[in-house]
């Protein structure tokens, strides 16, 4: 009943870098030990654990950052502890710092029931086994993404836990060889109000925030930001800090990471080698036919350092705009 469960593998800071996250019963320790393929010996690095409580029972939450892969290697690894490792995975490291990435976004899988997420799951088996390639004959191989962008509201209400495990379910396994990258949706929030429930499943690298960091993947600069009204940041309920400080309002915090993305955006222009795109992901959006009046704030910074995208979810509808 210790086996590892919740996994999630993603990237840290840079795309040689990836961060393992993952939920056990109490369990004080917790490890992940890999390997390149072809080699011998198991290298065995301690994760951070801690102990949260979900609404329906409390367990240990594992995580660690492990940087320094290489590129053109395949590692192979199992996270947990001794009489309890998960089965081996795999995952490559993939030189694209000249090539384009495939990203697989997606968003808003929200389901009240494992019966509705069948239509993410559906979709999804879908993509990963090509249908669309069958069907139109097609040289494009929709299996072939890096990795998954995730623009939030993963789960319906964010104190439902197994909402979170039927999710992992329909992605069928890629969370363990694909690295899925996520911000957090309002619906993910615990009871509407606090997003540090949705933080239980992931690790972010040097993240300002939860929902607040940036990350390198190949030639391009992604920064995730909290487009909610996340009272873990807001004086009065908060719990946590933002930049060091919590804030008056839920606009004093939109305010705060609109100047956080200004500093950033600074920071990469001032950079020896610059991304061949920015692209900024969120929730809810600016822009968009479903554009969001209190995130009008952010416009300003986007603007100014010519945002090369925005990727936003929330409104389940479809649209671009330039």
């Amino acid at each position: 009943e210790n086996a590892p469960n919740a996994f999630i593998l993603g990237y840290g800071e840079v795309d040689t870098t990836r961060t393992f996250t993952w939920q056990s019963k109490i369990m004080k320790k917790g490890y992940v030990k890999y390997r390149a393929v072809g080699e011998s010996d198991f290298k065995t690095v301690m994760a951070t654990t801690s102990i949260i409580q979900h609404p329906d029972c409390t367990v240990s939450k594992h995580s660690c950052i492990i940087k320094n892969f290489e590129y053109g290697k395949t590692y192979e690894y199992q996270v947990g502890a001794e009489g309890n490792w998960s089965d081996l995975a795999k995952f490559e490291v993939k030189d694209k710092r000249n090539n384009p990435r495939k990203i697989l976004w997606a968003g808003d899988e929200q389901s009240w029931t494992e019966g509705e997420m069948n239509a993410f799951r559906n979709v999804f088996d879908g993509i990963v086994n090509d249908w669309h390639s069958e069907s139109q004959n097609s040289d494009i191989k929709m299996s072939e993404f890096d990795f998954i962008l995730d623009t939030g509201d993963i789960s319906q209400n964010g104190r439902r836990r197994p909402e979170y495990y039927w999710y992992f379910d329909s992605l069928q396994g890629y969370n363990k060889t694909k690295p899925i990258m996520a911000t957090m949706g309002n619906n993910d929030l615990l009871e509407k109000k606090f997003g540090q429930c949705f933080a239980n499943f992931f690790t972010n690298e040097n993240q300002w925030a939860n929902s607040v960091h940036h990350y390198m993947v190949g030639n391009t600069e992604f920064i995730c930001l909290n487009s909610n009204t996340d009272y873990d940041y807001v004086t009065g309920q908060g719990i946590l800090t933002a930049g060091g400080i919590q804030y008056q309002s839920t606009d004093a915090f939109l305010l705060a990471q609109a100047q956080w993305l200004d500093e950033h955006l600074t920071e990469v222009e001032a950079r020896e080698v610059q991304p061949r795109w920015v692209i900024v992901f969120a929730h809810l959006s600016p822009f968009t036919v479903g554009r969001t009046k209190r995130l009008q704030r952010w416009v300003a910074p986007v603007e100014k350092h010519k945002v090369d995208l925005f990727l936003c979810g929330h409104n389940h509808a479809g649209s671009r705009s330039k």
